[in-house]
């Protein structure tokens, strides 16, 4: 926020950053290394190495081996499904998968599972679009918004490409990729279902396994967790004092860690989605108000004034016209829970015509939350 902000030479036109932090307390008995300035020349290193990783997901895609662990490709006509089983112990480090054709009417309804060590319930259960958030755009989609952001701020509408690029997920001009560690002791399976009418030509898995003789005691096991629903519908909760209407994005009681999460609305034509609504996360508690209350979904994105970017942890895929989506992944900064989670965010709307939009047109929420149960 601009430090001048009420003074008598403040300039409207001159906005600076806003800053927003984000922390996580330790137990009283742990030890926390002060930061000292400047940083020792080993520090220096380390946070170089640190920002070349970082700029270098926001802009190209992690490398594959040039034979991965698991490849299959097989065609999957309408109704049909294929599974693939994996032994033993180890981690999927990358995931790939390549769908022809790539139409939201595929993407929507190829549904992907996954279960960890001999599980009945799938830890993973979403369609393939919603999860790596190319559901809309498919690959190599060029579109137009005023609210896109390449480089330094623009004067006017941006064209930009909906194929991105991040340290945990990601979509080139074939196939979308994932990096989350996805960790299994005694197996896993992945399936996948073609719950669409569109037969589907050629589908593509390829899978990098780092494997193990064991997994630490404390390791979590892979979720993706995904919903979709009208908004300030009948059946929507509602939050706070004022009785917002919100979209769950996680609820889950047990322990685990929220790392992130992809959001699709359906936003109705011709406004932009100014990312209103407050983020709230409840972690290890019940009743009003969360631990964690947001300024505005905005921010929570790492964006502001209606303007989405794209970096290594946070970004856009689409935006208005067009279905918004959107993600923010939190790595040091993860939701640690030991007793129950809750995720919501608010549905609002910037100004009277956006709010009558949503409780009167009741726009789609999807969204699809990366998170790890123990």
């Amino acid at each position: 926020m601009n430090p001048d902000f009420g003074k008598p030479d403040f300039n409207p036109d001159a906005w600076s950053n806003y800053w927003q932090v984000t922390y996580t307390t330790y137990p009283a008995e742990t030890e926390v290394k002060s930061l000292s300035w400047p940083p020792s020349e080993s520090e220096r290193q380390q946070i170089e190495r640190t920002c070349k990783a970082w700029l270098k997901a926001e802009s190209t895609p992690p490398d594959m081996p040039s034979e991965p662990s698991v490849e299959k490709t097989f065609a999957l006509a309408s109704g049909q499904s294929e599974r693939i089983d994996l032994e033993g112990c180890g981690v999927i480090r990358q995931m790939r998968i390549a769908v022809e054709p790539a139409v939201p009417e595929v993407l929507c309804d190829l549904r992907m599972q996954i279960s960890w060590d001999g599980a009945k319930q799938p830890s993973v259960d979403v369609p393939v679009g919603y999860f790596f958030g190319h559901a809309h755009t498919g690959h190599g989609k060029q579109a137009t918004s005023i609210a896109a952001v390449l480089g330094r701020r623009p004067a006017g509408p941006t064209e930009y490409s909906c194929n991105f690029h991040s340290l945990l997920l990601g979509v080139t001009d074939t196939e979308a990729y994932a990096c989350f560690p996805m960790p299994f002791a005694d197996g896993a399976t992945l399936r996948l279902e073609n719950h669409s009418s569109v037969p589907i030509e050629r589908l593509q898995v390829r899978l990098d396994i780092q494997r193990r003789d064991a997994l630490p005691a404390n390791w979590g096991r892979f979720q993706a967790t995904w919903s979709e629903e009208s908004a300030a519908s009948e059946g929507t909760p509602r939050f706070g004092p004022m009785s917002v209407p919100g979209k769950v994005v996680l609820y889950h009681r047990g322990r685990g860690k929220y790392v992130g999460m992809m959001l699709c609305v359906d936003w109705p034509p011709p406004m932009l989605w100014w990312g209103e609504g407050d983020w709230l996360i409840w972690t290890d508690e019940e009743g009003w108000p969360p631990s964690y209350h947001g300024t505005g979904s905005e921010e929570y994105f790492n964006s502001g004034w209606g303007q989405f970017d794209r970096k290594a942890v946070s970004g856009f895929v689409a935006l208005r016209p067009g279905h918004p989506t959107v993600y923010s992944f939190h790595l040091n900064d993860a939701f640690q829970f030991q007793r129950n989670i809750c995720v919501v965010e608010e549905q609002m709307g910037a100004g009277p015509d956006a709010e009558k939009r949503i409780h009167q047109q009741h726009p789609t929420w999807g969204s699809t939350a990366y998170w790890y149960a123990k």
